[in-house]
């Protein structure tokens, strides 16, 4: 998957572990009120665990802040309820790159109450770490309070490392692209499986936006131009050969192999074209 990609131009739809259905997508401008909402939802504890303070309401300045992102050292994600015509927000997942070490991203995140202990929070993170993984982010650090233990329980679980420094309790969970190399764990597979879910779908809306853009539009190719584009095809090829290599999902992989086929006919007529 490139870094190119993953600007999903629809929700996400993802199933909770008590059937609830969610949509989640980047955080706009617009979801604001969503958040003010989100944050009013949360309990006294909630609060205290998100923004190491009980207040109640956010400034304005800091909802402009937390709703005013540019998808890019400022990721943020929200996951709304399916079943409401309304989309109410039931959690939100972000991270923010160091600008000390771009390889490094705080993370943080806020499930309401109503709704933890359902998955979402696992389907929040795998969202961020497929959002870091094409970014160039190396590790997701949380910053918590150290009795918060569910949250630095779940992360170790994860394999992520743990450390004291300047009186802060920092976890720093690696960011890599096998899924299947996070920890056997039942959290660790959890998310595993949440990430390679969250990548079968962006590949499938890249699929259909490739597919949109065929039918409609017609395009005459410069020579370099076709070179140029059969050696992307031929990259984004020998990627998705490796990742059916790897995945044990068989929803992943049946993804996998659709894509392969278009891009195997997409490849040999780029072939045929170009020599090459």
């Amino acid at each position: 998957m490139t870094k190119q990609s993953l600007q999903s131009p629809k929700p996400l739809p993802f199933t909770l572990t008590d059937g609830t259905k969610v949509l989640l997508r980047p955080v706009r401008p617009e979801d604001r009120a969503r958040l003010e909402n989100g944050v009013a939802a949360l309990s006294y504890e909630s609060r205290y665990f998100r923004f190491f303070t009980s207040v109640a309401r956010l400034s304005d300045q800091r909802l402009r802040l937390l709703s005013e992102v540019d998808q890019q050292n400022h990721v943020a994600w929200i996951a709304l309820d399916a079943s409401d015509p309304k989309h109410p927000g039931l959690g939100v997942g972000r991270f923010i790159r160091s600008s000390e070490d771009p390889k490094v991203a705080e993370a943080a995140f806020a499930v309401i109450d109503a709704y933890q202990r359902r998955g979402l929070g696992t389907i929040l993170l795998a969202v961020l770490y497929v959002m870091a993984e094409a970014r160039g982010v190396q590790v997701l650090r949380a910053i918590i309070l150290s009795e918060n233990t569910i949250v630095s329980n779940w992360w170790r679980n994860l394999g992520a490392a743990d450390s004291w420094v300047s009186g802060e309790y920092r976890l720093d969970l690696s960011v890599c692209y096998n899924a299947a190399l996070l920890p056997r764990t039942r959290s660790g597979e959890n998310l595993g499986h949440a990430i390679e879910a969250v990548q079968a779908l962006v590949r499938g809306q890249e699929a259909n936006v490739s597919r949109e853009r065929r039918n409609n539009m017609q395009l005459v190719l410069t020579d370099e131009e076709k070179t140029e584009v059969l050696e992307l095809v031929r990259e984004e090829f020998e990627e998705i050969q490796t990742e059916l290599h790897h995945t044990k999902n068989p929803g992943y992989r049946d993804t996998l192999k659709r894509r392969h086929v278009v891009l195997e006919g997409l490849l040999k007529r780029l072939q045929t074209d170009t020599g090459g």
